[in-house]
């Protein structure tokens, strides 16, 4: 069985969910998903890491109750699945009176993991979930970093 690291976007997963009408994607359903790229591929998953953009409470109180209460469904996932999340706070700008979130950083962050994964050569392959569209393997021995 091939060893696997996979680093999800969730932000970018979620808008792709979102746009493609897939929503609610609980993590139950993370759970399922995880099973059938096991499954489906052949992969262990020895590592699996989350990486999220953090609500402000006191900008989007009722977000960001629902996204620690998925963050937790997450990490509860850890007894089967080697998985954990990394976050940075949202960011927010003013624009026309209205306060809008802007995610800075999080899609860098899982890039240099996965790049730092990848040259490790702990893994057989590095997937990087970022949208339904943005679904790639990276076989090693097709890597561009040897």
């Amino acid at each position: 069985m091939k060893k696997a690291a996979l680093f999800i976007d969730n932000s970018n997963f979620y808008h792709s969910l979102k746009d493609s009408r897939r929503l609610p994607f609980p993590p139950k359903d993370y759970d399922k998903l995880l099973a059938k790229l096991s499954e489906q591929f052949g992969f262990e998953l020895k590592e699996i890491v989350l990486y999220d953009a953090l609500k402000d409470i006191s900008k989007e109180p009722t977000q960001y109750a629902a996204q620690q209460n998925f963050l937790s469904g997450i990490r509860n996932l850890a007894p089967k699945w080697r998985i954990q999340v990394k976050t940075r706070k949202l960011k927010y700008r003013k624009v026309d009176k209205v306060l809008l979130p802007i995610e800075k950083g999080v899609d860098v962050s899982l890039a240099i993991d996965a790049v730092k994964a990848a040259l490790a050569k702990d893994f057989d392959t590095i997937i990087i979930l970022s949208g339904m569209q943005t679904l790639h393997l990276w076989q090693s021995s097709y890597a561009l970093i040897t």
